[in-house]
């Protein structure tokens, strides 16, 4: 009978050491994280921190990215950022998180950045849009510091808003979520003249 519980409690012992060694999904799952390539630009894949979401530079991402192979002069290799969307983007083109939709001969990735580091996912049931040239673009801080009036426009300084930046087919979309109906403006993202404001 003693033999028996003190078999019981080293498999209860065991177990908990791997709920704490967060080694339970590998047991369950039967397979090992996908690794990503060294990261770049101050991002780190894989390194998961307790600190609450921080913003994350959009500049730094482009030049992560670059170094992954996409993004600029990539584009005529036939690898090329496809889509772009920013989520909890602050007044200064920041965001809590970037994702870059990226397509290299026929397979999208989804690349993620924000406090977690860089996460990369395949994609390859997505069906991208014409690539994007990084390079020709006004950046999500460029574009906030031309259109700083309307973008601003109506908000309280006690309001709470959320906003979305996505960029694509050339024009960035900019969702603002707060109190009432959300507001969606839109750019073009190589001038960064308005196109259209909905309600």
């Amino acid at each position: 009978m003693g033999r028996k519980v003190s078999v019981v409690v080293s498999l209860l012992l065991v177990l908990a050491g791997c709920l704490i060694m967060g080694c339970s999904s590998l047991l369950f799952q039967g397979g090992t994280p996908q690794e990503t390539p060294a990261p770049a630009a101050g991002f780190s894949a894989g390194n998961v921190s307790a600190e609450p979401a921080s913003y994350t530079n959009f500049n730094d991402a482009v030049t992560d990215l670059a170094g992954l192979g996409f993004g600029g002069s990539a584009a005529a290799k036939g690898a090329g950022i496809r889509y772009l969307m920013g989520s909890g983007v602050n007044a200064t083109g920041d965001a809590n998180s970037w994702i870059f939709a990226v397509d290299i001969t026929n397979n999208t990735s989804f690349i993620t950045y924000d406090h977690h580091g860089r996460t990369i996912v395949n994609a390859s049931r997505w069906t991208p849009g014409p690539v994007i040239a990084i390079d020709r673009i006004l950046t999500p801080r460029q574009l906030f510091d031309y259109n700083r009036a309307v973008i601003t426009a109506n908000q309280s300084a006690n309001s709470t808003l959320s906003q979305k930046l996505v960029l694509e087919e050339g024009n960035y979309t900019l969702t603002q979520s707060g109190q009432g109906s959300p507001r969606i403006l839109v750019f073009n993202a190589t001038t960064g003249v308005q196109i259209a404001v909905q309600r």
